[in-house]
């Protein structure tokens, strides 16, 4: 769809060539979670897109290794994370030293991003997390790629796309934050 895109009350909508105004599912920055890490490095484990795989399988795996400082999860499914009644997010978070940061993907509903939560667990597209030295900011779903010669080459699928200057937007806005918090 075409248009121009502007915010106002906290939310992104765009108005197409008619003049008619969408809302756009894109979620902006709600607050920043500062956790004290006194250390300049970190050991980080991240995966994404686990559509099918046992997750029982991933719990035993990331126990076995070294325990990392934070785990990242890049998105898709969100869903799977809570089938069984449990919070496998909160499991997860649980095997890190600080927990875990996520993001809903492309392919999960706007509503699903609402899963992403529990202790030490961060929804780092509204909530970046700042852990010492290191910012941990993340941008759900996937860019919106623009349509050349009427063709978008099926490039923009799923639920959460947005278009590149939101997502400028969005680290410009995350920086702003992230430095007026430090000083």
């Amino acid at each position: 769809m075409k248009g121009r895109i502007t915010f106002r009350d906290r939310r992104f909508f765009l108005i197409d060539e008619s003049g008619k105004e969408h809302v756009l599912p894109f979620q902006p920055i709600e607050k920043i979670a500062n956790v004290s890490h006194p250390n300049d490095s970190l050991r980080l484990i991240a995966f994404s897109d686990f559509r099918v795989q046992d997750l029982d399988s991933l719990v035993r795996f990331l126990k076995s290794q070294v325990q990392p400082d934070l785990i990242l999860y890049g998105g898709d499914d969100v869903r799977r994370f809570h089938e069984t009644g449990a919070n496998l997010f909160e499991r997860l978070a649980e095997i890190s030293r600080y927990g875990i940061c996520a993001v809903a993907g492309n392919d999960d509903p706007p509503d699903l991003r609402n899963l992403i939560t529990g202790r030490n667990v961060y929804a780092v597209h509204s909530c970046p997390l700042v852990l010492g030295p290191f910012g941990i900011v993340g941008i759900e779903g996937a860019p919106q790629f623009p349509m050349k010669d009427r063709f978008d080459k099926n490039y923009n699928k799923g639920y959460l796309l947005y278009p590149e200057s939101i997502l400028k937007w969005h680290l410009g806005h995350w920086k702003k934050g992230a430095l007026h918090q430090r000083n």
